[in-house]
């Protein structure tokens, strides 16, 4: 009796050893398809992310994109976009199909750690950094923890994926005024989710650029510029969004015709700082999810819209989330937003971590 209870005790350590392995090994699998080594992506290689236009294509598209005067604001929120910021980019039905069902919008869905439960933002995170580390919380196994990421408009390294905004290239409000008023509400989701409009950011740069199109703001950092003009028209050109006319001094289209040029002459990078602590509402830290939704559609903390006056009360600037654009075009674009019917803060300026 005793020999067999003392193989029995043997058989169940094996067993147990056995099983522990099985366990590591998994998990080894798991962090290898997380951690393996590569390059953290450069500026240029996140702005040309699942861009599929070569620069002479996106010159042709140009030359063919409607342009049009801003629809009105009026009806816009960012929840036109999805009763949700993000959403899961692929499921068990979509990845069990047969045949299996195609990626949800756009993202390669083989990629990612996990095939099952990641949402945009974090598909974003993964496939435009080197991330090192995601939770081992079941529930939000695709959140990354830990990694490097750089800034493809400043050029700026980050290491704080709850720091890192997930920039909609064309802005929804934007995309708004450029056609997609008139989408139905699942287009509009679509469009919002879609690998091709989204990029990871900094803070301080997505926050900077508001809804402005290129003919107000451009990417501090060069380098990226022909990328930039390369995915903002494929994306028009992809879901039917008009350029727009505006009283600028440039046009969309003459902005667009500049940052294409630059594909013949690039330019080269210019040295940028490590991350720093951005000013201004912060994202809450830890998670992925970016902060509930705000007054008037806009995400994250309100910061308002000042429009400071002179002596004789025109006005002389206007903070569009970053940027001061002082005289006449303040006034023009206060003008513009207050007569649009919508809210004047949705009309020059963009939410915290979506647009």
């Amino acid at each position: 009796m005793d020999s067999l209870r003392r193989q029995l005790r043997i058989t169940t350590a094996v067993l147990m050893g056995v099983l522990l392995a099985l366990v590591v090994a998994v998990a080894m699998l798991n962090a290898v398809k997380v951690t393996a080594a590569s390059p953290t992506p450069s500026a240029v290689e996140v702005m040309w992310m699942d861009v599929t236009y070569t620069p002479e294509q996106a010159r042709a598209a140009l030359e063919h994109l409607p342009q049009n005067t801003p629809a009105s604001m009026a009806g816009y929120a960012r929840t036109q976009f999805g009763a949700s910021n993000w959403y899961v980019v692929t499921t068990d039905t979509a990845k069990n199909a047969s045949p299996p069902a195609k990626p949800y919008w756009g993202w390669d869905v083989d990629s990612l750690p996990f095939t099952v439960g990641c949402d945009a933002r974090e598909a974003a995170l993964l496939r435009d950094g080197n991330v090192s580390d995601v939770s081992s919380d079941p529930a939000s196994r695709c959140r990354p923890l830990a990694g490097e990421w750089i800034d493809p408009y400043t050029g700026q390294a980050m290491t704080t994926p709850s720091l890192i905004d997930i920039d909609h290239i064309v802005p929804l409000a934007n995309a708004w005024r450029s056609g997609a008023n008139d989408w139905t509400p699942e287009q509009r989701r679509d469009y919002s989710q879609s690998a091709l409009v989204v990029t990871s950011s900094s803070q301080q740069a997505n926050r900077a650029k508001g809804d402005q199109g290129p003919e107000d703001w451009r990417p501090t950092n060069r380098e990226v510029w022909c990328g930039y003009a390369v995915r903002w028209i494929e994306i028009k050109d992809t879901f039917s969004l008009a350029l727009l006319t505006t009283t600028d001094d440039i046009t969309e289209y003459q902005a667009l015709g500049e940052m294409l040029d630059t594909c013949d002459n690039p330019v080269e990078p210019t040295p940028q700082p490590s991350e720093t602590t951005p000013t201004g509402p912060q994202t809450p830290s830890g998670g992925s999810t970016p902060p509930t939704e705000g007054v008037g559609g806009l995400e994250g903390p309100e910061q308002g819209l000042e429009a400071p006056t002179g002596g004789s009360g025109q006005v002389v600037a206007v903070n569009t989330g970053g940027t001061v654009v002082e005289g006449q075009k303040a006034t023009q674009r206060l003008e513009t937003a207050l007569c649009s019917g919508g809210n004047p803060r949705t009309s020059i300026r963009k939410d915290s971590q979506n647009e």
